[in-house]
């Protein structure tokens, strides 16, 4: 064969604020850069990853519906990351390889940019060559990440050791791993005899199980066969491995590359499990494949998209055909991919393996020249003459054996053919019949001890003889279905004695999700000691209990803070559900008394306030002695309420305030009367003190100031008319002297002079 070897067509992207930029680094033509936005949206992405990746049972030309979708996503990826200037250098490379003889490995590093790992890279398209770059074997398409540890290829001499790992754990959907190992061995059943490669499987696909493995052997490549996940929380890729009891464990590709890269034999992981290959948008080693090519593996293949069991022999089988054949692993990938092309019957799942490597010329075997096997030793010549008695009985004893074989009386068998060889260890072909025998025989035996404890339902040893059959012989019988159903028993079996510890515990509700777990394996799984329903019922009386206490301590916190109606409510609710609970029946009449109490305090307090605004009012309207009324009714029912002490002042008050205004106001008439009453009778003195006095009392008492001023009018005149009489008098001569005993008589004119009471008013 001869040397495969490649250029390298590096292209490294990194984000940019626009979007993207790809830059051509370390080709042989000069180093370009180019900018670019994805050209289609992220819906219309995922409508192409919809019809792209999904696996392909049925015929299919080759121009079907989903190529051309695949030439169209793929000629839009092209166009957009290999700008004019990058595809210039890329024809540049690509003449300079063919000057070599020599391929172009398109080296993809997406270390600065991972969202764009989730790409499917491998059906990039050139429409003016018409051609898909990963089918072309001088164009393998490679996901390279760097990494500063250098690889070294890893000189082997064939076989190459392959250790296999099918998991189904319970739990998930299911797997037909007995058709898994079928199919693989199948696959790998020339390679093997012709002792390019060994296949050995794990008993359990434990972590533990595969830690104890690769320390009791060494091997060059881990097939795993089962469930991906991708957790979209932490944006990690998970393969779903088996606990202890057969459920799923996930175990990320970190933690699976810390095992794996203590063992420097391990040079390659593939991945048949569905999302093992997708990428985190914000850590380039995420995703499972990328995290074990950091933990230390030259290469990973991964399936990007679900492939079909018929995609998936073919890919195994041509892999490692070309693997073994010296190929480097992105050579013999492609390999694998024209293989999946050629078979014309699996759509475009030759575009779902996905290469990592760290590699960089992809080689990480160097494989020894298988050696020639040597030819067999020539034949003893045989006596010429046998002794008739010994070929008559090996004869009649080999028909035996026969018979005992074919009739699957193995241990007869085995015993008659042990006989046969131990008198002629070359007879016919009774070695080999014994060697198969014996493993009949022992499949028989792992068979009949496997029945035996599925009958005493000893699960686990049920399963420990089924996995044994199934490691000698994937298709015996139907060894795979009962293992399958031991499994499932052993697990339903387990489950059902930790409801039982539980049960004992008094632990309810883990009761019931332990049952809710067994109801998932089986529905109809029996429960003779009635664990389920008396944990259910023991939840419900607990919950009863929960709810009685619950709703008779906010009775009572309703209570103590006066919420009487919802105090009441839930005490009836506590005696309606347990008769006689606690102190529920003394606390329903308290509350009723309450209610009673509080009634009579709101009626009592509405009668208050309502004599309380009526006493307002009254007082408002000048009405005190109404207001007086109530404000005093208000102090019989309840002294010292609100202010109604100083509004029955303030009512008192306003009455004798009243009254002394009423008092003044008769003062000030009487005064007035009396006055009015002097000047009628003319006693202008008399008058002028009652007006001066009651002006006194009240200025501009009606009319009282004109009153006093016609008062001292009158007086003025009375004292005038008394001076001019007076001096008139005083220019009289002296009267005579009055003789004693008889009184002096005026002079005649001064008797005609009126009275000044006569004066007109």
């Amino acid at each position: 064969m001869a040397e495969i070897s490649y250029l390298d067509f590096d292209l490294r992207f990194e984000r940019i604020e626009t979007g993207y930029r790809a830059r051509v680094v370390g080709s042989q033509a000069i180093s370009v850069a180019s900018d670019f936005t994805l050209p289609f949206s992220a819906e219309a992405l995922e409508n192409y990853l919809l019809k792209i990746g999904r696996p392909r049972r049925d015929v299919r030309r080759f121009e079907s519906r989903e190529v051309e979708l695949a030439k169209d996503f793929g000629r839009q990826l092209f166009d957009a990351a290999f700008g004019r200037e990058i595809l210039s250098c890329l024809h540049q490379s690509l003449d300079e390889a063919a000057r070599q003889d020599k391929g172009l490995r398109l080296r993809l590093n997406l270390t600065d940019a991972p969202e764009l790992a989730d790409l499917p890279w491998e059906y990039l398209y050139e429409p003016q060559r018409n051609l898909f770059f990963a089918l072309f074997g001088k164009t393998p398409i490679v996901r390279y990440l760097d990494i500063a540890e250098r690889i070294q290829p890893l000189a082997v001499q064939p076989p190459l050791k392959i250790l296999l790992m099918i998991s189904a754990p319970s739990g998930v959907s299911s797997l037909d791993t007995g058709r898994e190992w079928t199919n693989l061995t199948q696959a790998l059943a020339d390679l093997q005899s012709r002792g390019l490669v060994t296949l050995d499987r794990l008993d359990t696909a434990t972590l533990p199980e595969l830690q104890r493995r690769l320390r009791q052997g060494q091997y060059h490549i881990f097939h795993f066969i089962g469930h991906g996940a991708f957790v979209q929380q932490s944006e990690g890729g998970a393969l779903l491995l088996e606990d202890d009891q057969g459920g799923a464990r996930a175990v990320g590709g970190q933690e699976l590359g810390w095992l794996l890269r203590n063992h420097p034999q391990m040079r390659l992981a593939i991945l048949n499990a569905c999302e093992g290959g997708r990428a985190s948008r914000s850590d380039p080693f995420a995703g499972t494949a990328q995290s074990l090519v950091q933990q230390g593996l030259p290469a990973v293949i991964a399936m990007q998209f679900e492939i079909s069991d018929q995609a998936a022999i073919t890919f195994t089988r041509e892999f490692y055909a070309a693997l073994a054949d010296g190929y480097p692993v992105d050579a013999a990938l492609t390999e694998a991919r024209l293989a999946i092309f050629a078979a014309n019957d699996n759509g475009l799942e030759w575009g779902t393996p996905v290469l990592y490597m760290r590699a960089p010329d992809g080689r990480i075997f160097d494989l020894a020249a298988t050696a020639p096997r040597p030819a067999p030793p020539p034949a003893k010549p045989e006596a010429k003459v046998q002794d008739k008695d010994l070929e008559e009985g090996l004869a009649r004893r080999y028909t035996q054996a026969l018979a005992c074989f074919y009739t699957e009386q193995w241990d007869q068998a085995v015993e008659a053919f042990r006989e046969i060889l131990a008198r002629r260890e070359s007879y016919e072909d009774a070695a080999a019949k014994l060697t198969e025998a014996t493993r009949q025989a022992e499949l028989a035996a792992h068979y009949a001890e496997g029945q035996n404890a599925v009958s005493t339902q000893a699960w686990a040893t049920a399963v420990e003889h089924f996995q044994a059959i199934l490691a000698l012989d994937a298709g015996y019988r139907d060894a795979a279905v009962l293992l399958a159903d031991a499994k499932r028993r052993k697990v339903l079996a387990d489950l059902y004695a930790e409801a039982r510890r539980l049960h004992a515990a008094g632990t309810w509700p883990a009761v019931v999700k332990v049952f809710e777990r067994i109801a998932a394996v089986d529905p109809a799984y029996p429960d003779p000691e009635n664990l389920l329903a008396s944990a259910r019922a023991a939840i419900e009386a607990d919950e009863r209990e929960r709810r009685l206490a619950s709703l008779y301590s906010q009775g009572i916190r309703n209570l103590d803070e006066g919420k009487l109606a919802e105090a009441l409510a839930q005490f009836q609710e506590v005696q309606n559900l347990s008769s006689g609970y606690a102190q529920a029946e003394a606390l329903i009449v308290r509350a009723k008394r309450l209610q009673v109490e509080r009634q009579a305090a709101e009626q009592h307090r509405a009668q208050l306030a309502d004599l309380y605004r009526r006493g307002v009012q009254r007082l408002q309207a000048g009405q005190p002695e109404e207001a007086q009324q109530y404000f005093e009714e208000i102090e019989r029912l309840q002294p010292g309420y609100q202010d109604v002490e100083a509004l029955l002042a303030q009512a008192r008050q306003t009455l004798a305030d009243r009254k002394a205004a009423e008092q003044r106001r008769a003062q000030l008439n009487d005064l007035y009367e009396q006055a009015s009453s002097q000047l009628r009778l003319e006693n202008w003195g008399e008058a002028e003190r009652l007006c001066s006095q009651l002006l006194e009392l009240q200025p501009h008492y009606r009319d009282a100031e004109t009153l006093l001023a016609k008062a001292r009018n009158r007086i003025a005149a009375r004292r005038a008319a008394e001076e001019r009489a007076a001096r008139e008098a005083a220019s009289l001569p002296p009267p005579p002297t009055a003789r004693p005993g008889k009184p002096a008589t005026l002079p005649e004119e001064i008797k005609a002079r009126p009275k000044p009471k006569d004066l007109p008013h």
